[in-house]
């Protein structure tokens, strides 16, 4: 497979129709996923400016590897979501896929989009976030809810190894959680009822004004809902851990998050439901700090995040209410003092 840089960019978008011969721009490498590359054209036009992303078989900053072929599911599922959710669905629209180079060209969020989880570590919590991600995530699992054809379809994708691994890998360093590990992605499989996007992290959301755009689905699957909302309560924990002088805004956020989610969510309150996400959210929490995946940010507190993360496991719980209590009680064992 030929390797897409900087210096062919311009000459590849030409050859495949979507810039002028005369036409060049800037072209930028950006931080990109753990196991692909990003560039943006930046062009004269206003608005026009196209990312072009390319996916490798293996990561060239970690452990994990994935199928290639999660990259035309990447792509399914990108142009899916505007049909399922609609136009206005927060999330990249497909211009072009080159199959051959296992890479898509699509439209670029607005360039003075930031990066969320960089606004996160700089200890900026810019309200009204949490709610525009739960919103996305209710779209999300109710527009592809109980579709037989996309259940089809979507029953399996390579690229889900990136998130199963991250998670199952804690396993090397916590050998007596093989059976809840075994039973969430049991039930992952069994009970999966919804498009799941199983990668909506901080990194994967760029903010605009007041919007976001959601990136990166090549871990998308067909799934059981409430992993996408451990994945995402996990991500506002590990940042309370990390930065605790910010953990009641970073949790105030999540509250918002699980509330706009379960506002047009049926079931995303019952105790069942809630009890599952909790224990994703824990699983998730320990695959950044024990797993192939750790996370600079917790590095320096990985048997903290163990310790809370396994009381998460084991405590009691049946409504939103007891969940937020008890992160915002391990949140506040990391103030100083």
């Amino acid at each position: 497979m030929d390797k897409l840089n900087e210096g062919s960019l311009v000459a590849y978008l030409r050859g495949r129709g979507l810039l002028e011969q005369g036409e060049a721009g800037e072209v930028r490498k950006l931080t990109g996923g753990y196991i692909n590359v990003v560039f943006r054209l930046f062009r004269a036009a206003p608005g026009s400016d196209l990312i072009v992303k390319q996916s490798y078989e293996k990561s060239e900053r970690t452990v994990l590897t994935a199928d290639i072929a999660r990259a035309a599911v990447e792509t399914r599922v990108m142009r899916g979501l505007k049909e399922w959710i609609g136009e206005d669905c927060p999330t990249p629209t497909v211009i072009d896929e080159d199959a051959e180079r296992h890479a898509v060209i699509m439209s670029a969020a607005p360039r003075d989009a930031v990066n969320y989880d960089d606004e996160l570590q700089q200890g900026v919590v810019r309200p009204g976030v949490g709610k525009l991600i739960g919103a996305y995530l209710a779209d999300l699992h109710n527009a592809t809810e109980k579709r037989p054809e996309l259940a089809a379809d979507l029953s399996h994708n390579p690229g889900f190894a990136l998130r199963e691994t991250s998670i199952r890998s804690i396993l090397a360093r916590n050998p007596d959680l093989e059976d809840i590990v075994d039973r969430a992605f049991w039930l992952n499989r069994c009970a999966a009822s919804v498009l799941v996007d199983s990668d909506l992290t901080p990194k994967n959301v760029l903010v605009h004004g007041s919007e976001i755009t959601k990136l990166d689905f090549e871990c998308a699957q067909w799934g059981h809902p409430a992993l996408d909302v451990g994945v995402v309560l996990a991500h506002y924990m590990l940042h309370a851990v990390a930065n605790p002088a910010q953990s009641g805004p970073l949790l105030a956020e999540a509250a918002d998050c699980v509330e706009r989610y379960t506002a047009t969510r049926g079931g995303a309150d019952e105790p069942e439901f809630v009890r599952w996400a909790a224990n994703y959210t824990a699983l998730m929490m320990l695959g950044r700090c024990d797993g192939d995946l750790i996370l600079d940010l917790v590095r320096t507190r990985r048997r903290f995040v163990n310790s809370i993360s396994r009381w998460l496991l084991i405590e009691p719980v049946s409504e939103w209410d007891d969940v937020l209590a008890q992160l915002h009680k391990y949140a506040a064992l990391s103030l100083p003092g």
